[in-house]
């Protein structure tokens, strides 16, 4: 059975090795959180386009049902 010898050549290039993967874990790590707040803000400015025409068609019902009733304007049902 052979013995394991290390190097001091292998011991360095362990080492160099070893701190190169822990940089590229925080490179990606970075990469992974900047993914993630690009998608929460594409979902908040999607969410907000939604509401907005959601918004948009309600009042828009509201217009047309204080017209077709005749309700007046104390009483209609404006969104705020």
């Amino acid at each position: 059975m052979k013995d394991i010898f290390v190097t001091p050549l292998q011991g360095v290039l362990c080492y160099v090795v070893d701190r190169v993967q822990e940089a590229r874990l925080q490179v990606l790590m970075q990469l992974l959180k900047q993914r993630e707040e690009q998608h929460q803000d594409l979902n908040t400015k999607r969410l907000d386009r939604l509401w907005s025409v959601a918004l948009m068609h309600t009042r828009k019902t509201c217009v047309v049902f204080n017209k077709y009733f005749k309700v007046s304007e104390t009483d209609s049902c404006e969104i705020v």
